[in-house]
Formats: C-alpha cells, structure tokens, sequence
C-alpha cells in the first residue's frame, strides 16, 4: 500500500493517511489532489457563489423543467410581465421563486422569497392569511398579562 502521494494540485509529496481523503473511484482508491488544496479549492468556490445571485437562480431552476415544466427562460419572461416585481407584494429582489399549487402544481407567478416562504408557512390557506390581517389590524393588547406600570 502507498505510503505517500504527490498532490497534484501542489506538486508536494505528502502522506497518504494523513493528508488525502479516500477515494473510492481513483485506480488506487486515494484522491489525487490533498486536503489541504482540496480546501482552498472549495473555499474560492464557495466565495465565488456565495453572493451570485444569478448563479443560485438558475442551480434552483434546474430541476423546474422536469418538475413543473417551466424553463429559466419562462421564468425570466413571467418576471419580465410582472415589471420585474414580486406578483405578491410588487417589491424588488435578488432572489426569486416559481410559485406554484401544491395540489396541482400549476405555476401561479414569481415570488420574492419572503412571500414564498409567508405562502409556504401558512400552506396557502387564505381563511389563515385573512386571521393574520385580522390580527395585525386588531388591538394587540394582552390581556392574559397584568398591568405594568412603569
């Protein structure tokens, strides 16, 4: 068995218990590049994406074509129609969803995240969403707690 390995992102011998992960899929079942590059290329990765919004776009869109049927182009020409505002609240964003039916995934329009995830959290149940007008236009006081004064 191998006692060392040459990196061959770095070019440095190094031990292979040590400092190459396993790697089922290589002739000799060790990753050819080390731990220590294979971090640094991670990281530049990682920091390459990280605010790329158009990058986390089109990766969630990937799976739509199959899923819903709908395109990256498709969605960009709904936000187009939508004056490239959120359908719901009709504020810009970065970061955007197909919203759809959950029962028969048609898809409704794009969404901002935060209105995706308000639908998600009340599973698009508008008698909960007119409750939570309701209680944001009510009186809030509470009632079950004594008076403070202060």
């Amino acid at each position: 068995m191998l006692e060392t390995k040459i990196c061959t992102k770095c070019g440095f011998q190094k031990s292979v218990n040590d400092d190459f992960w396993k790697l089922a899929t290589s002739k000799d079942g060790i990753a050819s590049v080390c731990k220590s590059c294979r971090k640094v290329e991670k990281t530049n990765y990682y920091l390459r994406i990280r605010d790329d919004a158009s990058y986390k776009n089109k990766k969630r869109l990937a799976n739509y074509p199959s899923k819903y049927g709908v395109t990256y182009q498709d969605k960009q020409l709904a936000l187009f129609a939508q004056g490239g505002v959120c359908a719901a609240c009709k504020q810009k964003a970065t970061l955007w969803h197909l919203d759809h039916c959950h029962k028969t995934s048609n898809v409704r329009g794009v969404l901002c995240q935060k209105c995706n995830q308000a639908l998600g959290m009340v599973n698009d149940s508008v008698e909960r969403l007119e409750s939570l007008i309701g209680y944001l236009k009510g009186d809030r006081k509470l009632l079950f707690l004594p008076e403070v004064t202060i």
